[in-house]
């Protein structure tokens, strides 16, 4: 579908870790899989996506960054941004693919 989409030029919002809003419980499930897991989606995410350039990824609110490299697990924190408006988030690895893990701040 994602690839439907940019053949005719629609960009695609994704949030694939959504944590949810009112009584749907997504944030309990992410909380509940754990780093390994959330890193294992990310790893998965980064492989099945990494030549859509039609994707933007959704987020709001506050969240601290913590960066995965997938070839070998690799982890940096950086400092928290805000959601809700436009974010360049660059890699710390440079010449290596990251995944980028936004974790909501209360």
């Amino acid at each position: 579908m994602i690839r439907q989409a940019g053949e005719r030029g629609i960009l695609v919002v994704l949030n694939p870790c959504y944590r949810g809003a009112g009584r749907d419980g997504g944030g309990a499930r992410i909380s509940a899989n754990g780093r390994t897991k959330c890193r294992q989606l990310g790893q998965f995410v980064d492989q099945r996506c990494r030549d859509f350039p039609n994707i933007i990824w959704q987020a709001t609110g506050w969240y601290a960054v913590e960066w995965y490299r997938a070839a070998d697990g690799a982890a940096q924190a950086a400092a928290p941004v805000a959601g809700g408006a436009w974010r360049e988030l660059v890699s710390p690895w440079k010449g290596h693919d990251g995944v980028v893990r936004l974790v909501r701040q209360p």
